[in-house]
């Protein structure tokens, strides 16, 4: 009965069930050693795409479901600038991974602004049309990741404004087609709190 019970306890702390002291058992790859310091870092260039929700091949000509179909922003080169020493915990639970992630870095500035401006021409509907050159800002909704539903791109921005490691920002357009199809072309203008603007031209979406 003693055997069977040390053989139940000895499985839960390898599954991770129970905590356990790192001096007692440990991998040494969650905790028990100090976690990599966070490295907080000044953005120097972003850069988009696009991505479709199951979806591994992208064809630029196809139109794709406006719920699955998102422009990607994403933080394309950095500076790390800080090292943020963190304390190891004295407990931790043993789980089946090898790995822990390290402590994300934070970029030191933040998103003030985020503007679409209209580029062609486009026929919504009997009584509306998009300008050449009107700000559809309006017309998306912003996430930072594609299952989590998105919100107006200065609500989003107010609340959310820094970028963390390996963070993007996704664009899509909100509105229902009602069995339509869209072809639109913008521009994206970024603007961060350091005075630093990032302009993409001639962006393209393809939606129904």
């Amino acid at each position: 009965m003693k055997g069977k019970i040390f053989l139940l306890w000895l499985f839960m702390i390898v599954m991770g069930v129970l905590p356990t002291a790192c001096d007692l058992f440990c991998r040494d790859s969650c905790g028990c050693r100090p976690l990599p310091p966070a490295r907080n870092f000044i953005i120097t260039d972003f850069s988009t795409e696009d991505f479709v929700l199951n979806i591994t091949n992208f064809d630029p000509e196809s139109y794709y479901d406006r719920d699955k179909y998102f422009k990607v922003i994403q933080v394309a080169q950095i500076e790390f600038i800080t090292e943020n020493t963190s304390k190891s915990p004295g407990i931790s639970f043993i789980s089946a991974a090898y790995a822990c992630d390290p402590i994300q870095g934070i970029s030191e500035q933040r998103l003030i602004s985020l503007e679409i401006i209209n580029l062609k021409e486009t026929v919504l509907s009997e009584t509306e049309t998009l300008m050449v050159g009107q700000n559809i800002s309006d017309r998306f909704n912003l996430t930072d990741f594609p299952q989590f539903p998105g919100k107006a791109i200065a609500e989003f921005i107010q609340q959310e404004n820094y970028f963390r490691t390996g963070e993007s920002l996704l664009l899509q357009w909100k509105d229902e087609l009602n069995g339509g199809t869209l072809d639109l072309e913008f521009t994206i203008i970024l603007k961060l709190d350091d005075g630093k603007e990032f302009i993409f031209e001639h962006e393209l979406m393809k939606i129904k």
